[in-house]
């Protein structure tokens, strides 16, 4: 019985640890505001003449954002 018991709470435990894991994936930090807010930001730079041009470059989990 009491095997019984430590496979049932161990498999929850499995369980439970994956699926925290997908909703955690999903969440992004870099989203449509963040991104007109990094494009004002440096299209202010550009059209104050203190620089010539800019660009940025934003990875996000393994990805191109």
């Amino acid at each position: 019985m009491k095997q019984l018991f430590l496979y049932a709470f161990a498999i929850l435990i499995f369980s439970s640890s994956c699926q925290k894991k997908q909703e955690a994936a999903e969440i992004l930090l870099v989203n449509e505001q963040v991104r007109a807010r990094i494009d004002s930001t440096l299209s202010s730079f550009v059209e104050s003449g203190n620089i010539a041009g800019i660009s940025a470059l934003i990875f996000e989990k393994d990805q191109e954002v």
